[in-house]
C-alpha cells in the first residue's frame, strides 16, 4: 500500500514537470516573441501563426492522443513528447523566416507538447486517486504556474544576455534532460488500464461510469462542457500571447511587462491548489468552475482600463487566479461524469474544443489589433466569452438514468 501511494505521487511529479514544459513554453510565447520580431519582421497577426499551429494541432490530435494513452499508458507517450519538444527548440535556434518558425514551434514542439500535455498527464493521474483527485490534479497543474513564473524572467534574462538563438539551445537540452528520464519510470500500459478499470468498478454502481467516447458525446452534458471549455480557453489564449505587446503599447517597460507575465504564473500556483481543493468539497465539480469564470471576467475588465503598471499587475493576479482554475477541475469533471477507463479519449475530445479556441483566439485578437490599432475591442469580445462560459458550465449535468439505460446498447 505504501509503495502504491508513493508511486501515485511520483505520477503527479512527472505530470508537474511535463505540464510546466508543455504549457510554460506556450504561456510565455509573448516574451520570446518580442526578441524574435525585430529580426523576423512579423505583423501582430502573422506573429501568432506559430502559436496557432501549435494549439491547433493540440486541438486536432487531442482525442487521438487521449485514445493512445488509454491503450499504451503514459510512459512512452510522455517520453516521446519530451524528445520532440526538445528537438523543436533546438531547431528554433536556426529559424530565419515565419514559415520555419511555424514549422519548428507549431509542428515539432506543438506535437511534443501534446505528448506532455494535460490530456496525457491528467489521464495518467486519475486512475490512482479516488479521493483527493482535485488536489492531486491541482498539484500537477501547479507545474504550469511555476514554469510561467520562472520562465518569463529567466528567458528574459537569457535572451538579453545571450540572444534568443542560444537561449533556445539551452531550453532544448533542459527538456531532454528532465522529461525523458522521468517518463521512463512510469508504469506500462497494462498497469494503467487495470488500475483505471478497478477504479471504475469501485465507483457508485448507479453512476454511468466508464462510458466510451461514442457514448459520452450522446449526452447533453458533454456538449455544455465542450463549449464551456471552448469559450473559457478562448479568453486565456486571447490574452496570453498578446499580453506583453499590449503592455509595451501602453508605455509600460519591457521588464515590467515580462514581470506581469510571470505574475500570472505565480497567481496560478495558488489558484490550482485552491480550485483543486474546492472541486473536492462541492456537491458537483462544475460549481468550482463558476467562480473561476467570474474572476476571469473581472480580470478582463481591469485589462480594458489598464494604462499604467499597477493596473497591469492587478490584472495579472486576477487573470492568473481565474484562468488556472480549470486545470484541476475540468479533468476531474470528466472522470466523475464518464469514468476513468476511457478518460483519455473523452477528455481529449473536450480538450479539442479548448484547443480550437486556443488556436483561433490569439490570431483573431491580433487581427483586431491590426485592423483597429488597439486591443480594446478584442478585450470586450473576451469579456463576453467569459460570461458565456459561466452559463455553459452551469448547465453541465451528469448523464441521467434514462440516458444511461439508452447508452447501454451503443457499442464502445
Amino acid at each position: 500500500m505504501a509503495k502504491r501511494s508513493r508511486y501515485r505521487w511520483y505520477v503527479v511529479s512527472v505530470a508537474f514537470m511535463s505540464l510546466g514544459i508543455a504549457y510554460g513554453m506556450k504561456n510565455v510565447f509573448s516574451v520570446f516573441l518580442t526578441y524574435m520580431n525585430p529580426e523576423l519582421h512579423m505583423s501582430h497577426a502573422a506573429s501568432k501563426l506559430p502559436f496557432l499551429v501549435a494549439v491547433g494541432l493540440d486541438a486536432l490530435m487531442a482525442p487521438l492522443i487521449g485514445k493512445l494513452v488509454d491503450r499504451v499508458g503514459p510512459r512512452w507517450v510522455v517520453a516521446a513528447g519530451g524528445a520532440l519538444a526538445g528537438t523543436g527548440f533546438l531547431l528554433l535556434s536556426t529559424v530565419h523566416s515565419l514559415a520555419t518558425f511555424a514549422l519548428f514551434y507549431g509542428v515539432v514542439f506543438g506535437i511534443g507538447a501534446l505528448g506532455c500535455g494535460l490530456v496525457v498527464c491528467n489521464t495518467a493521474i486519475t486512475p490512482w486517486f479516488r479521493e483527493r483527485l482535485g488536489v492531486a490534479l491541482g498539484i500537477a497543474a501547479i507545474g504550469i504556474g511555476v514554469a510561467v513564473l520562472a520562465l518569463a524572467n529567466v528567458l528574459e534574462a537569457l535572451m538579453h544576455a545571450f540572444g534568443w538563438r542560444h537561449t533556445f539551445i539551452i531550453v532544448a537540452i533542459f527538456i531532454w534532460c528532465t522529461i525523458i528520464p522521468m517518463a521512463l519510470f512510469l508504469k506500462g500500459g497494462r498497469a494503467h488500464r487495470e488500475k483505471a478499470r478497478m477504479m471504475d468498478e469501485a465507483l457508485d454502481p448507479d453512476a454511468p461510469a466508464g462510458l466510451s467516447l461514442r457514448q459520452a458525446i450522446r449526452t447533453p452534458g458533454f456538449w455544455f462542457l465542450f463549449w464551456g471549455f471552448f469559450f473559457f480557453v478562448a479568453v486565456i489564449y486571447g490574452v496570453l500571447p498578446n499580453q506583453k505587446e499590449f503592455a509595451l503599447e501602453k508605455g509600460i517597460s519591457s521588464a515590467w511587462a515580462a514581470f506581469s507575465v510571470s505574475l500570472v504564473g505565480g497567481s496560478a500556483i495558488l489558484s490550482k491548489l485552491a480550485f483543486g481543493w474546492l472541486s473536492d468539497h462541492v456537491t458537483e465539480r462544475k460549481y468550482a468552475m463558476l467562480p473561476a469564470c467570474a474572476i476571469l471576467a473581472s480580470s478582463i475588465v481591469v485589462l480594458i482600463y489598464t494604462n499604467r503598471v499597477w493596473y497591469l499587475l492587478l490584472f495579472a493576479v486576477l487573470f492568473g487566479f481565474g484562468y488556472a482554475g480549470y486545470g484541476p477541475v475540468i479533468p476531474a469533471m470528466v472522470s466523475d461524469l464518464y469514468g476513468r477507463s476511457n478518460m483519455g479519449a473523452v477528455y481529449g475530445m473536450v480538450s479539442m474544443g479548448g484547443g480550437i479556441a486556443g488556436a483561433i483566439s490569439p490570431y483573431i485578437c491580433g487581427w483586431i489589433r491590426d485592423a483597429t490599432g488597439s486591443f480594446a475591442w478584442a478585450w470586450f469580445a473576451l469579456l463576453l466569452a467569459s460570461i458565456v462560459a459561466f452559463f455553459l458550465f452551469l448547465m453541465v449535468g451528469k448523464p441521467r438514468a434514462v440516458e444511461a439505460d439508452a447508452l447501454e446498447g451503443i457499442p464502445a
